[in-house]
């Protein structure tokens, strides 16, 4: 029986259902009926039946009892382009925190492995503004801002040597592995922290739809000489806050996770900069 704090209370589960169902085979690939009952809590006979619906309407092929995403998925979102689709719903929420940090803030996607800025929020009273805003950066740049390294970072792991070998003169004495680390570390936190002490600080997180996909990324810079921990700490609260109100318009109704925590170390190294 579903309570007052059920977010499906009201909906046609069914639906519900078969969502979770093309969710999970795009998720993991080819799937067999079993597997997929299990992952989504579901008796095999209803899997069975809803699978058999959505084979018969083009959104899976089945052979051999096992299920793969069908010709009518790629049709529906060949037809969506997020560069078009999501700059009007992320706008007001990064223009409430670019109100609440007083700094620039960027809304971007990935296309064709390069980044693109969907969305640039500045308020009337700015601490910092960025003199020359990028909307653009090719596959070689696209791990230099926080934005891109958290796109790539919730990518197709598959992709990321790709994206290392194109960054290689980003950070010059960093290797592979430590790339890989540091990618790793921002999927284990949902956030990318980017510090230099010589130049400046950005902060980075994503927006989710539907199943916890990401879709694009919200992210905030500025010079490390006027960064305080008490401005980083703002910072992660207007991005997230604004990560928290898209992602429900996008379908994603609860966030895979919670807020992201700064370290004492973090914090403490920002602090550093100006003692």
């Amino acid at each position: 029986m579903s309570s007052a704090a059920d977010p499906r209370a009201g909906d046609v589960q069914s639906l519900h259902r078969a969502f979770d169902l093309l969710e999970e085979i795009a998720r993991n690939g080819e799937s067999g009926v079993t597997a997929l009952a299990r992952s989504v809590g579901l008796r095999p006979s209803t899997t069975h039946n809803l699978l058999k619906t959505m084979v018969k309407r083009g959104y899976l092929l089945a052979q051999d009892g096992r299920y793969r995403l069908g010709p009518s998925v790629t049709a529906m979102t060949a037809r969506f382009d997020p560069a078009i689709a999501l700059p009007s719903v992320v706008r007001p929420a990064i223009e409430k925190a670019s109100r609440a940090t007083r700094i620039s803030v960027l809304a971007a996607i990935l296309v064709n492995d390069g980044l693109q800025s969907i969305g640039r929020a500045e308020p009337s009273r700015l601490i910092y503004q960025v003199t020359s805003p990028r909307d653009e950066w090719d596959p070689g740049a696209v791990l230099i801002p926080a934005a891109g390294r958290v796109l790539v970072a919730f990518a197709n792991r598959d992709r990321w040597p790709t994206f290392i070998e194109a960054a290689s003169g980003v950070e010059p004495g960093w290797t592979p592995t430590q790339w890989v680390q540091y990618l790793d570390e921002i999927v284990a936190h949902g956030m990318c922290v980017k510090f230099d002490p010589d130049r400046y600080l950005a902060l980075g997180v994503p927006v989710w739809a539907g199943p916890g996909v990401v879709v694009c990324s919200l992210a905030c810079a500025l010079p490390a000489s006027m960064a305080t921990s008490e401005l980083m700490q703002t910072m992660l609260d207007a991005l997230w806050t604004a990560t928290s109100e898209i992602s429900p318009l996008l379908g994603c109704d609860r966030l895979p996770y919670p807020k992201p925590v700064l370290t004492e170390q973090q914090l403490h190294a920002v602090d550093a900069v100006g003692a």
